[in-house]
């Protein structure tokens, strides 16, 4: 499945969203595991929208999360590996 070039008629241009015959299945999985943290799922659902073919505005707006394009964008860079959070800098308490 790909998704077009802009975020909207007046949107920058982004990258086009193609999914694995896998990774629809897989992303499922994340929005409703118990296993998975509410940022996991949230960012699953958003690439799952995105490859429906929403805008990252219509789903920062459904949604009520600003970083809608950020997400869409390691997933395109990373696949499922760019939506687990990064080691966060600093000593652990």
């Amino acid at each position: 499945m790909t998704v077009g070039c802009r975020d909207g008629e007046d949107g920058r241009p982004k990258a086009a969203l193609m999914l694995s015959d896998a990774e629809p299945a897989e992303l499922r999985c994340g929005t409703r595991a118990a296993s998975s943290t509410q940022a996991y799922g949230s960012r699953c659902k958003i690439v799952l929208a995105s490859a429906g073919g929403a805008t990252n505005t219509q789903e920062a707006q459904r949604l009520g999360m600003p970083t809608v394009g950020k997400w869409r964008k390691r997933f395109v860079e990373n696949r499922l590996a760019g939506l687990a959070d990064e080691p966060r800098r600093g000593g652990h308490p």
